[in-house]
């Protein structure tokens, strides 16, 4: 099958018989390992087995080879003989817990889960960005960010012309259309903007334009949407991405929606819940405790979509390609399809109204949102609850490592530059003082100069004073624009999906 967009690695515990009969798909591009015996199986030929199957592949490959050892090398022959008698015992079920691992740099390969569709605590999979050897290694085309100086250089030159092509003609969305960046007059608004920076296709090396888009959502914060799609037509790559502008907070956050059945008297009341906005952040996983699933963190990338577009794609995600295979197919077990089967209804039934339930968005970086209707004010149905991230969340964000103090003094070898003398302080500004139009219950668009926000008078237009006194930092949308007149950078990770709509 087709390369996928990410690597994966499958981490599992084996602590009974029972595991070693897990059915595994080993693709040509993947390793596995056994810690216990610092055994490898290299990446060679695919294969469809079990564990035991595998392992027992391994010491045959072994056991055939010794006549000859012998011959050779009798002191190398006996160390793998013992080799084989340890891995034989490990087969037998005597050396229990054993841990083992299926990396695939192509995403190809599978390890069952036992009581799926739940979670399984002894089965981990985690996604991966490709280095720029794996990405050769597959015959893919290595990304800007990869290259090397020379490389960079070489793709940098060819990129020239684009680059003064793009910054001639910059687009930006207004009412619907395109303007050109002469035609933008000062009635545009910021959030409207689209920035455009030329790249290449990761998969084909197609030129093409990565588009960059800044908004603020309203009670929760700015966001930063990028998307490629790749021109040539017999490609057809595509990738979205989301990301939350500012600092990483300091606490996680959980939110849960509860979305009762359709009542048939006011059915208006669950479309309306259906089509609320969410934003699901690459680092985000989400629950559904009435359908016993759960997404993990990383899993399905990031997304602006809706909830019942959420839902959409957890199904698709479950019920079609290699998860649907090993759950219904001839050789499952009758109580795995009979668990899928079930789960399939109650999905069905969840989508179509007749079955409510609870929806829980869990991101350790707070860069995700469910829409409220009654915000800023709480929501009966909706709770936000704070969380302290584990050592283990920090770990894999990588922000137990990150220096953000006295971070050019890492060996003690030389101390910091001193500070530079902080500029003066600016005046205070009390943003509730300006001329107000309001109160208001819906916005009613936008007006220049003016600032629609809840404030001392009520919800309303307040006058924008800090854009007046200008003593705001540069915002987001000055920091793109400088990006793309520079012509610098290009589009980013390319390895998310596509935006759910």
């Amino acid at each position: 099958s087709a390369v996928q967009k990410q690597g994966g690695t499958y981490t599992l515990t084996i602590d009974c018989p029972e595991d070693l009969q897990r059915r595994v798909v080993k693709s040509e591009a993947a390793t596995f390992r056994l810690e216990e015996l610092d055994f490898e199986i290299p990446a060679h030929k695919g294969v469809f087995t079990t564990l035991e199957g595998l392992l027992m592949s391994a010491r045959d490959e072994l056991e055939q080879s010794q006549p000859q050892r012998r011959l050779v090398d009798a002191a190398v022959a006996e160390q793998v003989q013992e080799f084989i008698d340890r891995l034989t015992k490990v087969m037998e079920g005597e050396r229990f817990p054993l841990h083992v691992s299926l990396d695939d740099p192509s995403g190809n390969s599978f390890l069952e889960n036992l009581i799926a569709p739940k979670h399984d605590p002894k089965l981990e999979y985690k996604l991966y960005n490709r280095t720029p050897e794996m990405q050769r290694a597959l015959g893919l085309q290595v990304t800007e960010y990869e290259l090397d100086d020379d490389e960079a250089k070489e793709r940098e030159v060819q990129l020239d012309a684009r680059r003064a092509e793009i910054a001639k003609n910059n687009f930006v969305v207004k009412d619907g259309g395109r303007v050109s960046r002469e035609k933008r007059d000062d009635s545009t608004l910021m959030e409207k903007e689209v920035f455009q920076i030329p790249s290449n296709c990761p998969d084909c090396g197609t030129e093409g334009t990565s588009k960059t888009y800044c908004t603020d959502i309203p009670y929760f914060r700015e966001l930063i949407i990028m998307a490629f799609d790749c021109p040539n037509e017999d490609c057809g790559y595509k990738t979205n991405e989301i990301k939350a502008g500012g600092a990483i907070p300091e606490m996680g956050k959980i939110m849960r929606l509860f979305v009762p059945a359709k009542d048939e008297a006011n059915p208006e009341e669950w479309v309306s819940d259906m089509k609320r906005d969410v934003v699901k952040s690459n680092s985000a996983g989400f629950t559904i405790p009435e359908l016993e699933i759960e997404v993990t963190q990383g899993s399905l990338g990031g997304m602006y979509t809706t909830v019942e577009g959420l839902l959409q794609l957890a199904k698709e995600s479950l019920f079609s390609g290699t998860a649907r295979d090993f759950a219904t197919g001839d050789s499952a077990d009758d109580d795995i399809r009979e668990r899928f089967d079930n789960l399939e209804k109650k999905f069905d039934q969840v989508l179509e109204g007749s079955l409510g339930f609870t929806l829980e968005l869990k991101d350790p970086l707070a860069c995700s949102f469910i829409y409220s209707p009654t915000a800023p004010e709480p929501e009966p149905r909706l709770e936000v609850e704070d969380y302290e991230r584990s050592f283990d969340d920090n770990e894999e964000l990588g922000l137990n490592d990150m220096n953000t103090e006295n971070y050019e003094v890492l060996d003690g070898s030389s101390p910091a530059p001193a500070a530079a003398p902080a500029p003066p302080s600016k005046p205070v500004i009390d943003l509730d003082e300006g001329s107000f139009d309001g109160p208001f219950e819906t916005f009613q668009g936008a007006r220049d100069g003016m600032v629609f926000r809840l404030g001392a008078k009520g919800l309303g237009y307040y006058e924008d004073l800090v854009r007046t006194n200008d003593y705001s930092e540069p915002s987001v949308q000055q920091r793109m624009r400088n990006l793309q007149a520079n012509g610098h950078n290009t589009h980013p990770n390319p390895n998310a999906v596509q935006q759910n709509s």
